[in-house]
């Protein structure tokens, strides 16, 4: 479930599409930036900044449009927080572990071990070093 995006979450969008696409070299980004359907500029711009470059272009964007951007800018060059931006929008509205939730899990998980056990290693280790 996508809920509508706040002001604030379409600006961290924008800012996160064009860190993304910024970590590409100067003189991709124009092509780069097209090829997502966004407005053509000069090379020079783009030797500027390149975060700048791109996000002069996502500042006209609706924020529909940014969610959209930004889902295929992180299917084509993967980032880390775009990925968590994202997730954090389609989680929005679901019932999530809270924080009390998971502290109580690790809290009633304390003392028991949850791997295995191996043999100490004088048994097994049959020659010295």
């Amino acid at each position: 479930m996508t809920a509508a995006l706040t002001p604030q979450t379409a600006k961290a969008l924008r800012d996160l599409v064009a860190s993304a696409i910024a970590g590409e070299k100067a003189y991709n980004v124009p092509a780069v930036c097209r090829r997502f359907g966004l407005a053509d500029g000069t090379d020079e711009e783009a030797y500027r900044s390149k975060f700048t470059y791109v996000s002069s272009r996502t500042k006209e964007l609706r924020s529909a449009q940014v969610l959209d951007l930004a889902r295929a800018v992180q299917a084509d060059m993967p980032s880390y927080p775009l990925g968590e931006m994202l997730a954090k929008i389609d989680e929005h509205g679901q019932h999530l572990v809270t924080e009390l939730t998971r502290r109580r899990i690790v809290a009633a998980l304390d003392g028991i071990p949850l791997s295995g056990t191996l043999p100490a290693m004088g048994r097994w280790c049959t020659s010295t070093i």
